[in-house]
């Protein structure tokens, strides 16, 4: 099977540290705004809920079996990462595509994947590479 392009799934620091610090600056607002204690049990327990939610989340879009790929006609990415295993991807509408980030959404069978990329993580000609697919292959599917 020919490959045309690969795009590595990372972790990504920023998107984390985003996570964590908008979850205890929630936290410490509502502390300084709120005096009663059973409010503050109620903000901190459902912080924690959505912290724990959020951090499902970002495991889901940072972490993959291979590197997504560009075969020149489809999306495709190797299944538990063995090569004989392929699953072709049907690139959703619903992605994301800024200068900065993308967040990808494809749908495989019965079954929706998302993955996020960013700028800084691939580079600069592999990031724009990966917009222009996406935005065509986008555009062809409309």
């Amino acid at each position: 099977m020919k490959i045309a392009a690969r795009f590595p799934v990372k972790s990504n620091r920023f998107l984390y540290g985003g996570i964590i610090l908008l979850h205890v600056g929630v936290f410490f607002t509502s502390f300084s705004l709120l005096n009663q204690l059973w409010a503050l049990a109620l903000v901190l327990f459902a912080t924690i809920g959505s912290f724990y939610f959020s951090r499902k989340q970002y495991l889901l879009i940072t972490n993959s079996p291979d590197d997504l790929c560009w075969s020149g006609e489809a999306w495709l990415m190797h299944t538990n990462g063995s090569s004989e295993g392929v699953g072709y991807l049907d690139l959703l509408a619903s992605s994301w595509v800024t200068p900065f980030f993308c967040l990808l959404k494809f749908k495989q069978n019965d079954q929706e994947f998302a993955w996020f990329f960013t700028h800084r993580s691939l580079g600069d000609r592999l990031y724009r590479e990966l917009c222009y697919l996406v935005n065509r292959n986008i555009k062809n599917t409309i």
